[in-house]
């Protein structure tokens, strides 16, 4: 009988309490490259997930769901592609808030010319 090595990765995981939440952080060291993972078990999972997905996005990191296991991607000899829709929420994510700073620019120059006229005014009078 002949024994093949099929390759191997190291996993260290640190645990973390962050905004009441206990966050179990995995770096996976494959040789090939290094990925991350976040663990968090809740009685409340979709209110956890919201809070990593704003947290994450808000970071501009990149992320995926996980679809297959370390082993697989140890085999595979790459590290999975990002999910496409994660892709496009971040993007729409970003859009939506260069969006915003710009409509609360907008309002802000309006009241500064609504204003500017009426506080000439007044001070022309003092």
């Amino acid at each position: 009988m002949e024994f093949v090595c099929l390759g191997g990765f190291r996993n260290v995981r640190g645990v973390y309490d962050w905004n009441g939440l206990k966050l179990e952080l995995d770096e996976t060291q494959y040789d090939f490259n290094i990925s991350y993972e976040i663990e968090c078990e809740s009685d409340d999972p979709e209110n956890v997930k919201m809070v990593l997905k704003k947290f994450l996005n808000e970071n501009a990191v990149e992320y995926s769901y996980s679809e297959i296991s370390k082993f697989v991607v140890c085999r595979s000899g790459k590290l999975p592609e990002y999910n496409s829709l994660n892709r496009v929420e971040m993007f729409i994510s970003k859009i939506a808030k260069d969006y915003v700073r710009l409509l609360k620019y907008g309002d802000s120059l309006y009241r500064c010319n609504v204003a500017a006229p009426r506080t000439k005014g007044v001070a022309a009078a003092s």
